[in-house]
């Protein structure tokens, strides 16, 4: 299979992100209280790049057109709900008019877009023509980049948790897109999971997880 100069540029993205991202956080990892702080701008910055770089104006807009067969993304609403259960309700406490709530804030609301274009967007557009290459890449690069690069200094991204879930919601966010034809759906309910998991306190090491066998 020949694939094209736009594919590989992904491919090379994709790559990019993960092995530098991980270096990054080894690197800050001196600076544990805000290491995450500079994996987070560094793995936003090259997200925000290449979608600037790679995915094109009308793309972005065929991604939020209105889309079809929307009940699927019950499915991935439905994820919450464990989230919910077991980081959000032991942690509500955390939760103050402070700089944490803030940050957690504007990363659940800045975060489902960037991800989302990139990690479903630019991949189902750049590999419309082969939906394997495009699930493996979208689902399994979604999932390896959490404990790879977030892992290495906030516990709650690390370990076969974290990797599994990251995975199984990467790819139902990429049925739903691959069903609905709109990434409509995958942001909003996105959006829903972060606020769930309490993105920043996790980044942060702020949160009591409970234990689990694995």
């Amino acid at each position: 299979m020949k694939l094209s100069r736009r594919q590989l540029l992904v491919i090379c993205s994709i790559l990019f992100l993960i092995v530098i991202g991980h270096l990054v956080a080894k690197i800050a990892s001196a600076e544990m209280e805000s290491a995450w702080i500079y994996v987070a701008l560094f793995y936003g910055a090259w997200i925000l790049l290449s979608l600037i770089l790679l995915l094109k104006k009308t793309e972005v807009k065929s991604l939020l057109l209105p889309g079809m067969r929307n009940a699927l993304y019950i499915l991935p609403a439905l994820f919450s709900i464990p989230l919910f259960v077991y980081i959000f309700m032991p942690n509500k406490h955390l939760l103050k008019w402070d700089a944490w709530l803030a940050m957690n804030i504007f990363i659940c609301l800045v975060n489902p877009w960037l991800e989302e274009f990139y990690w479903r967007g630019l991949i189902s557009k750049v590999f419309k023509n082969t939906p394997v290459l495009s699930f493996i890449l979208s689902a399994v690069g979604f999932a390896a980049s959490h404990p790879i690069i977030f892992g290495v200094n906030s516990p709650g991204a690390r370990g076969l948790p974290a990797l599994f879930g990251a995975f199984v919601i990467g790819a139902i966010w990429w049925i739903c897109l691959h069903k609905t034809k709109s990434l409509r759906g995958c942001i909003i309910t996105h959006f829903v999971i972060d606020v769930a998991c309490m993105a920043v306190y996790v980044l942060a090491d702020k949160i009591v997880l409970i234990k689990v066998p694995f």
